[in-house]
């Protein structure tokens, strides 16, 4: 049985393997006083543009080793047909962020852990840059 405390609010995320590693550390994210909680609680989807033209470059490049739009996606808990048809599009990040937007009402703090987990820090640092409170270095 998954905990109440989740954010999200489809039961789907919960059986998804990667939500209770994904939930962890978004608790520590959000435990930063150098993070913005209210940028943190932004819809994916709802990324500036400025900081979507710095973030999907790097995430839609294909990786060797997967780690690219196909592994957030995948963490996402995005079906595997979802991830594989963004990637034919033109920007699949932009698409996946909508896409976890509008079926688990992902946020700016679950990209970031995401990133985090799959170890992305060029992608984590650029969000982390629109996320820092003002006068946090």
């Amino acid at each position: 049985m998954a905990p109440a405390a989740l954010p999200f609010p489809s039961r789907k995320w919960y059986r998804t393997e990667h939500a209770q590693e994904v939930e962890k550390v978004l608790q520590d994210l959000k435990a930063s006083s150098k993070f913005s909680s209210i940028r943190l609680s932004e819809k994916a989807s709802k990324i500036p543009f400025n900081v979507l033209n710095k973030l999907c470059p790097i995430m839609n490049i294909h990786c060797p080793f997967f780690d690219d739009f196909r592994m957030m996606g995948d963490y996402m808990g995005l079906d595997k047909i979802i991830i594989e048809s963004a990637g034919q599009g033109t920007n699949p990040t932009k698409n996946l962020l909508q896409q976890f937007d509008s079926r688990f009402g992902g946020t700016i703090g679950h990209v970031m852990a995401i990133l985090d987990i799959i170890n992305r820090n060029d992608a984590f640092s650029v969000l982390e840059s629109y996320c820092q409170k003002r006068g946090s270095s």
